[in-house]
């Protein structure tokens, strides 16, 4: 439904946008900007209203070359539902937008917290980014029992810096104006966490060879995430100039990637493959009134929904490497954001 509805905002207007071109009473080059209306900020507020992810752990490159298949596909999966992370979590941020005749400028920050108390519902077996220091020793991973409560915080927002090229506007009307527009950027996410199991209670060890796991305790640390994006989108505005006026936007940006993880991610750990498929897809509706002073004032809602999948595999291929290196499991995930905002601006 929420694809069906981005072909009809975006499809319009490319069709519309390209027919332009011959009929020259209709067709202008870039777009209209106004004086004292070039530059928007808004304020932003709503809430995350679904979010899933999934990390599935596939195989082991160790195992399969030793000959241990059934190791090598015992791997766990880990859900939003193993931590108890349903939503709505509250959302405020902030919108700039520079516009000139070829090219437009945004900027779009959204920060959320979330507060996360359940109890494990089987042996958690987790890397964990600050060390947790028990009996004289450090330990980077952690072990959360079954049945035991625990906490988790997060700290987090989404970075968007998008560039559109605008190379023309069809106006069928006087109060109609159709601007397709090239969209590419980059998007980031970013988030602190903290995870409390309580103390810690001692220690013990998990996968082939051992490593040290701590039971219990807790920890912090940091994701981040930057993705670039490229994609289409447009603006559709109903109403007279210097009029109020009703403005529909619909963007649809992706990613394709494959290649090392240290492009992608804050993590320093080891190097690893990475092969993404990403979508980004946002809708705006807003109402823009005429003042004295030649602003505008704004107010509208938007809805966005950011969908990404991929797998992350280790890079070593040769049998040397495999067994030097014993590196854990490969992974396969997904992950599901949806959002709905309120808007409120003025233009500057």
């Amino acid at each position: 439904m929420v694809k069906n509805f981005f072909k009809l905002i975006i499809v319009p207007v490319l069709v519309f946008g390209m027919a332009g071109s011959s009929y020259a009473g209709i067709f202008s080059a870039g777009r209209a900007v106004q004086e004292k209306a070039d530059g928007h900020l808004r304020i932003t507020a709503g809430s995350i209203n679904e979010i899933q992810g999934m990390v599935e752990e596939t195989t082991r490159k160790v195992y399969v070359l030793e000959g241990r298949l059934e190791e090598a596909a015992s791997g766990e999966t880990y859900t939003e539902d193993d931590f108890n992370m349903k939503g709505p979590y509250p959302t405020l941020g902030l919108s700039l937008e520079n516009q000139w005749k070829y090219f437009t400028l945004q900027l779009d920050v959204f920060g959320f917290k979330t507060d996360v108390n359940t109890v494990a519902r089987r042996n958690y077996y987790i890397g964990i980014g600050e060390d947790i220091q028990y009996g004289g020793r450090e330990y980077s991973n952690m072990k959360i029992p079954e049945g035991t409560p625990f906490s988790m915080d997060i700290v987090g927002g989404i970075v968007e810096l998008r560039g559109l090229i605008t190379p023309l506007t069809f106006k069928p009307s006087s109060i109609l104006r159709i601007t397709p527009w090239i969209d590419a950027g980059l998007m980031f996410f970013g988030g602190q966490y903290d995870i409390d199991a309580g103390e810690s209670t001692g220690t013990t060890t998990y996968m082939n060879p051992p490593e040290d796991y701590v039971i219990g305790g807790s920890s912090s640390g940091f994701l981040g995430l930057g993705l670039p994006q490229i994609g289409l989108g447009g603006e559709i505005r109903i109403g007279a100039e210097n009029a109020p006026n009703l403005v529909l936007q619909g963007d649809y940006a992706v990613c394709n990637y494959e290649g090392g993880s240290s492009f992608l991610t804050s993590s320093s750990k080891n190097e690893k493959n990475v092969d993404i498929d990403h979508t980004n897809m946002r809708a705006r509706f807003m109402l823009e009134f005429p003042m004295s002073s030649g602003r505008l004032f704004m107010v509208g809602a938007q809805y966005q929904l950011i969908e990404s999948e991929g797998s992350i595999t280790t890079m070593d291929d040769t049998p040397e490497e495999i067994l030097a290196d014993r590196e854990k499991f490969d992974k396969y995930a997904k992950f599901k954001l949806s959002s709905v905002m309120g808007m409120l601006g003025l233009t500057f």
